[in-house]
């Protein structure tokens, strides 16, 4: 099965208190939602997401970067794990933006998982916790 297309989307939502960063304080978050597609019309989401005041990068720039290197995977064949998106994504870009790896990589998992019609996991080790904390920003 191969990569057929792609969609980015744009959102900016409201926080329900500021967040003070170390440079800066934000009342709202912003951030990409890229959609890749199947040639068989399945979907893989991903987000991407840069933090102001952390991130090197800008929404702007992470926006153009991630247009450029999903249009490069059009056609290519969906990746089924880690390294197969490591050897992908090698030919697309030398200077990867975190954030944009981050969502990129996380559609092509979700694109494959909904293939195969399961869940993504990243490991099969039996001592995997079942809740993991995060920080939901």
């Amino acid at each position: 099965m191969k990569i057929e297309g792609f969609s980015l989307y744009r959102y900016r939502l409201p926080l329900n208190r500021t967040l003070v960063l170390r440079s800066a304080s934000i009342i709202e978050r912003e951030g990409l939602l890229i959609r890749f597609s199947s040639d068989n019309g399945k979907m893989g989401w991903g987000e991407i997401a840069p933090l102001p005041g952390f991130s090197d990068e800008r929404l702007a720039d992470a926006a153009e970067q991630t247009s450029a290197i999903a249009r490069k995977l059009v056609g290519s064949p969906i990746p089924k794990d880690l390294n197969e998106i490591d050897r992908a994504l090698a030919d697309t870009s030398t200077a990867m933006y975190p954030s944009v790896r981050c969502g990129i990589e996380g559609a092509l998992l979700h694109l494959h998982a909904e293939i195969d019609g399961r869940t993504i996991r990243f490991t099969d080790r039996t001592d995997t916790p079942s809740n993991v904390p995060l920080n939901g920003l």
